[in-house]
């Protein structure tokens, strides 16, 4: 899976410019990611980003193989993976407001 820009990027985290550790260092390991900031029709405090798969990750996924999340850190969020555009295209909440 590739994280790909968006039009409803409010914000992008930069990817540190090295690994943490010496065993990642020369592997893809963290790239930057376009995110949306903002609240759901509830206004609770959302954070969405978008990734495509790789030709491989597409045929995975058409002959039934799972998609893997992984959390770092402990416990586990409230987290949704979906197919469909989570954004009304024509209002887009941010804080709150229709953009």
């Amino acid at each position: 899976m590739n994280p790909t820009d968006f039009p409803e990027r409010t914000r992008t985290y930069v990817a540190p410019p090295e690994p943490p550790s010496e065993r990642l260092r020369g592997i893809d390991w963290c790239c930057d990611l376009s995110v949306h900031e903002g609240h759901d029709e509830l206004g609770v405090p959302v954070l969405i980003s978008c990734f495509k798969p790789a030709w491989r990750d597409r045929l995975r996924i058409l002959f039934g193989g799972p998609v893997w999340l992984t959390i770092v850190g402990r416990g586990q969020p409230p987290v949704s993976l979906r197919t469909d555009c989570p954004f009304n295209r024509r209002t887009v909440l941010n804080d709150g407001r229709p953009a």
